[in-house]
């Protein structure tokens, strides 16, 4: 009986942890541990206003969201603590 030649299989896509994450990951600035995520502009529905320059960032303008890793008073009162930054003013800070 002749073998039969299988189709070469394709190398195993590597996984996007930050993606897999919902796009979270830990940044250190200024001393202190920060979670920050991605807010794609299909997801930017409501206006913030920058910390960084104070000015309103814009619907549908996408921008990071970031809170203390370990806040004072726990997780859940530094996720209710979060901040939305443009991602250039959260660039150059710290």
């Amino acid at each position: 009986m002749g073998r039969r030649n299988r189709p070469k299989r394709d190398e195993p896509t590597p996984v996007d942890v930050i993606r897999a994450s919902g796009g979270r990951r830990t940044e250190s600035k200024r001393g202190e541990d920060w979670v920050v995520q991605d807010i794609t502009e299909a997801r930017a529905i409501k206006e913030y206003v920058c910390p960084g320059c104070v000015i309103t960032i814009e619907m549908g303008v996408p921008h990071v969201v970031t809170w203390h890793y370990e806040g004072l008073f726990g997780e859940e009162a530094a996720v209710r603590d979060r901040r939305h930054w443009h991602t250039s003013c959260w660039k150059m800070f710290g």
